[in-house]
């Protein structure tokens, strides 16, 4: 990264994306990019930093804490901000991206339907907790089965252990699942309706019936047409 671009990089008068690989400097271009913040009279509490992992927020805000630290030694503003921060340590609150969510369904429970007193399920409730998950599809379907024809029938190509396999994949590829949708949504037309879809694959399905002479055609004067049974196929046709 250059230094012009270092500079920019760092101005938090302006939104950017800043993109690199890993041992570029990022962690401290976003450094001095937080402090120019503080600099410009931004209180502490009001700015939002949010990594990936743990140990990247533990070290920028021990890299934040430096920097103050350091400064202090260089002039009486400098020193007064850094007593005043220092009563007030959780004020720089560097989180990680679920840390934050949390906090967020903490404060706001209600809101997102959500029992106040929920806990986070550690990775040995998992596999009990999907489970009990799958158990409730697997109850719903065969429920589904008793009032739809089509759901009938499908079981009756399923038994329990493939039905139970099919929606253990299904929960493990959500977040594939998911990317992909958001994809399609994004990208695709915003007020796309039931009938426009089933219009288009219509007209998909008209326009490959139509190219499928052609195909033949091309078949039959190209294919192997010296084996016997392709004489018997090309006169059936």
């Amino acid at each position: 990264m250059t230094t012009k671009a270092r500079q920019l990089a760092a101005d938090p008068s302006c939104n950017l994306v800043l993109e690199a690989s890993a041992g570029t400097g990022k962690t401290t271009v976003l450094v001095e990019r937080y402090l120019n913040l503080l600099r410009a009279g931004v209180d502490p509490s009001n700015v939002l930093a949010i990594t990936f992992t743990r140990k990247a927020a533990v070290e920028m805000r021990e890299r934040i804490f430096d920097e103050l630290r350091n400064a202090a030694n260089h002039s009486e503003e400098a020193r007064r901000y850094w007593r005043s921060l220092r009563d007030r340590p959780s004020d720089i609150a560097i989180t990680t991206i679920d840390a934050f969510c949390l906090s967020l369904l903490r404060e706001f429970p209600l809101e997102a339907d959500l029992d106040p007193d929920f806990s986070v399920a550690d990775e040995t409730e998992v596999p009990r907790l999907t489970a009990q998950a799958l158990d409730r599809a697997q109850h719903i379907i065969i429920s589904l089965a008793m009032r739809d024809e089509c759901v009938s029938l499908l079981l009756t190509y399923l038994d329990t252990a493939n039905l139970r396999r099919g929606l253990e994949r299904l929960l493990q590829g959500r977040l594939v699942a998911s990317e992909a949708l958001r994809r399609f949504l994004t990208k695709g037309p915003k007020s796309l309706t039931l009938t426009q879809v089933t219009g288009r694959v219509v007209q998909k399905l008209r326009d490959l019936f139509h190219e499928a002479p052609d195909g033949f055609t091309s078949f039959l004067a190209n294919g192997p047409i010296g084996h016997p049974d392709f004489k018997m196929l090309s006169v059936d046709l």
